[in-house]
Formats: structure tokens, C-alpha cells, sequence
């Protein structure tokens, strides 16, 4: 990730996606392979 990419952190990137830190980005795949990807759901609210 560039520098300049961590400025919009948190704000949507295109289509839906939602820019992490790559350390948090590490965090949450984490959780997701221990529960399992068909069962993670993704809720984003403003």
C-alpha cells in the first residue's frame, strides 16, 4: 500500500470495497479463515 492510499482509510474504494490497514486487513482475514469464509458477513454502516 502506498503512502498516500492510507489518507482514505475507511472511506469506500469502488463498488463497495472499503479501504484497511494492512495490519488490520491481516486481523480480519484471520478471523474470517477461523469462522470461515462462507460464514463471514460484512455489515459496513455510516
Amino acid at each position: 500500500m502506498r503512502p498516500y492510499d492510507l489518507k482514505r482509510l475507511g472511506r469506500p474504494a469502488s463498488h463497495g470495497c472499503v479501504r484497511l490497514h494492512p495490519d488490520n486487513a491481516a486481523k480480519f482475514y484471520a478471523l474470517a479463515l477461523e469462522e470461515g469464509l462462507g460464514n463471514t458477513e460484512i455489515i459496513i454502516k455510516q
